[in-house]
């Protein structure tokens, strides 16, 4: 009897060791390095629903995997651009308006006060802007009756005495015509209105360049004022001579009282 429980006492942790070898997984012949590779893997990318990566992308989502940006829709060429946005689809810009100046942008008329010379211009003179830096002021007399083009009138303070630039003038008109030239006293000055008639020969800006082409019918009003520093000023227009005809009297009340400026 003590024989057979000893026996058992034996055989039992056997019968449980044998067990526990069966259920043991057998070796792999997978090397360490395949086991991390297998671990360190990325899962494959999900949907928001849990699924494979096939469905839309949210609006406005940038996009994954490399895939290129997908091109922008079509644009409305009736939609209104940004402000100071420039033209597009190759239109052209907005002329600028004539004389220069931008849209808008006038030229204020006004009375002339330089060297103590006080001008009014007449009303019919209209102020545009000067092409030139050295004009202080410069108007467009429209055409008279009879007359298709208009004159324009000028206005500049410079040196020289009178005869020197009345003998410049004549020679602008072809055969030099003899000019008609008087002289009064305006509140204190004296001053000098000449005209000259012919054809006239647009002088080149350009030093000693060719003039233009001589135009017959021209008339010239240039009226002379004194300032205070020794120069002058020069008030003078060229147009066709109904206009300028027109424009002699506006030339006489320019200067009226060229009283000095604040008195």
């Amino acid at each position: 009897m003590r024989r057979t429980l000893l026996v058992a006492t034996l055989t039992a942790p056997l019968a449980l060791l044998g067990a526990c070898g069966k259920d043991a997984p057998a070796p792999t012949s997978e090397t360490p390095g395949a086991m991390a590779q297998a671990l360190e893997a990325p899962p494959a990318p999900t949907s928001p629903a849990g699924g494979a990566a096939s469905g839309a992308l949210p609006a406005g989502h940038p996009p994954i995997g490399g895939a290129a940006t997908p091109p922008p829709g079509p644009v409305d060429p009736s939609a209104p651009l940004p402000p100071g946005h420039p033209p597009i689809g190759g239109g052209a810009a907005p002329a600028p308006a004539p004389g220069g100046a931008a849209g808008g942008d006038e030229v204020a008329a006004g009375p002339i006060d330089v060297g103590g010379v006080h001008l009014v211009p007449p009303g019919p003179w209209m102020p545009e802007r000067p092409a030139s830096s050295m004009r202080l002021a410069q108007y467009r007399l429209p055409p008279a009756a009879g007359d298709t083009a208009p004159a324009v009138v000028t206005v500049i303070v410079a040196g020289g005495d009178a005869q020197s630039n009345i003998t410049r003038w004549v020679g602008q008109f072809e055969g030099s015509p003899e000019p008609r030239v008087e002289s009064w006293d305006a509140g204190g000055r004296k001053v000098t209105l000449v005209r000259i008639a012919g054809a006239f020969a647009q002088p080149n800006m350009q030093m000693n360049g060719p003039a233009g082409p001589a135009t017959p019918g021209m008339v010239m009003l240039a009226l002379i004022v004194p300032t205070d520093d020794g120069q002058s000023v020069f008030v003078k227009g060229t147009g066709p001579e109904a206009t300028m005809n027109a424009a002699e009297l506006g030339f006489r009340a320019l200067v009226a009282s060229p009283v000095k400026g604040g008195e």
